[in-house]
């Protein structure tokens, strides 16, 4: 199902073996947080899209580990019998995992294929990549801008400026 149908249309309140298909929008930097009871515990916020929407995702602990692997606007996640909190993101609410939550990594079906090239469509219009000049910076740098998941952007209006 769409996120806009498991949002807004009640797909998470009481629907059994519901499955979202989506992808990576971008993965937040671990974060130590307190816990109310004592202690602390590390979490990573990761943003979610499809076609219809987007929506949060926040992995605790252990699972912080599978994101390592993740690629914004690249990896296709199919997530079952995801958890729900609403009031949170905007309103929204996001996701969780459960203990009958299942995620496939890039699935391999048509659906999938069309998400992939739907966020690659938009990665194209949204970015606007600038060459490096090759004598000013190392290569590590040229390399984490091009391949990093944060983008420069500018506006027409910039770009006629120069």
């Amino acid at each position: 199902m769409t996120l806009d149908s498991y949002l807004r249309s009640g797909g998470h309140d009481g629907m059994v073996d519901a499955k979202i298909l989506v992808c990576v929008k971008s993965i937040g930097a671990k974060k130590r947080i307190s816990k109310k009871t004592g202690g602390e515990s590390d979490l990573v916020e990761v943003n979610l899209f499809d076609n219809t929407g987007d929506i949060r995702w926040t992995l605790w602990g252990e699972t912080i580990e599978s994101a390592k692997s993740w690629q914004p606007g690249k990896t296709i996640l199919l997530i079952s019998n995801p958890g729900y909190r609403g009031g949170t993101y905007s309103g929204k609410g996001s996701i969780g995992l459960q203990h009958g939550t299942m995620v496939d990594v890039d699935p391999d079906f048509p659906d999938a294929e069309w998400l992939r090239k739907f966020a690659l469509r938009l990665t194209k219009k949204e970015s606007l990549c600038v060459e490096f000049p090759e004598d000013v910076f190392d290569e590590n740098v040229i390399e984490g801008a091009e391949h990093g998941i944060y983008r420069i952007l500018f506006r027409l209006a910039e770009i006629d400026d120069w």
